[in-house]
């Protein structure tokens, strides 16, 4: 993810980027929160959520249905989606939100398009 991010601030890209990060502790898996924050300070990143699953009981899929409309707009502007985590857990449940607020024809095209990316394990 880091490596990513700083590939994109060297390549100078100015468009849109909207982290979700899921862990279940916010207490204890917050790895990366003051690193992520000073992305968001810097304008790296556009948006930043997090979702703690024992700790608040938000889940990422809960983050995307809330915020449907800014996922459209994303994709519109050709965003590309990345989703990393458990295949049961975070991969099942994101890809039936996807499906419900995109359509199965939409996730199809996406991935056509090589903008849809998935790291299940």
């Amino acid at each position: 993810m880091f490596r990513f991010l700083a590939q994109r601030r060297q390549q100078g890209y100015k468009t849109p980027i909207w982290l979700l990060f899921g862990e279940r502790y916010a207490e204890q898996d917050n790895y990366y929160g003051a690193e992520l924050q000073a992305f968001v300070a810097e304008g790296l990143l556009t948006h930043l959520d997090f979702a703690w699953s024992r700790s608040n009981g938000r889940y990422v899929q809960q983050c995307l249905e809330a915020e449907g409309d800014r996922l459209q707009h994303y994709l519109r502007d050709g965003a590309h989606l990345y989703v990393c985590g458990a295949i049961e857990g975070i991969g099942a449940g994101v890809q039936q939100v996807l499906q419900q607020l995109l359509g199965e024809a939409q996730l199809q095209t996406l991935q056509q398009q090589g903008r849809y990316h998935r790291d299940l394990y």
